[in-house]
């Protein structure tokens, strides 16, 4: 067992999960490279494609939508969290992965809440396998991952819940450490 499924095993264990749902969760050996090809950006009114962010320490996933009210609210709260990291110099990447249901509504989404970050291509969505069997249903959500696979942060609990401003104040916490 390789040492980041270990302790994504521990994580769950304390958070009362079980530890084939910690195994389940660990993400590639490197995340960015699991990215490469797969990323988006925001780029003169239209979407692009990006590279993957090689030189980010953890890599938080934001899980969400368009028809998604609380998605709606959080996301602005997410976009000032980014602007902190970013003025502090954090090694840090969000990626919003869409839950919208067409690929037109998903570059709606990205537009109108002008995402400063990247994500995951739309047809790419259902091929990170290991990203979705980590998320949770609730929506807003955030998954922090390390750059070398190993998740560090979730905002979905075991009784389904989801607490994203929670998991994003641990990444500032987070990034701030040397």
């Amino acid at each position: 067992m390789r040492r980041s499924s270990t302790l994504a095993a521990g994580l769950a264990l304390l958070l009362g999960g079980t530890a084939s749902a910690a195994l389940a969760a660990a993400g590639p050996r490197d995340v960015a490279e699991a990215l490469r090809g797969r990323l988006v950006r925001l780029q003169a009114g239209r979407l692009a494609a990006t590279p993957p962010p090689t030189q980010a320490r953890f890599v938080a996933f934001y899980f969400g939508a368009s028809w998604c009210g609380p998605c709606r609210a959080f996301q602005p709260e997410l976009r000032r969290g980014h602007a902190r990291l970013r003025a502090a110099g954090a090694p840090v990447e969000i990626v919003f992965v869409s839950d919208d249901r067409s690929c037109p509504r998903m570059a709606e989404y990205i537009t109108a809440a002008r995402m400063p970050w990247p994500a995951v291509a739309c047809r790419d969505r259902d091929r990170l396998p290991w990203l979705q069997r980590a998320r949770g249903a609730a929506l807003p959500g955030l998954l922090v991952y390390q750059a070398d696979g190993t998740l560090v942060a979730t905002s979905w609990s075991a009784s389904g819940n989801s607490r994203p401003r929670e998991v994003l104040a641990e990444l500032e916490r987070l990034a701030a450490r040397p």
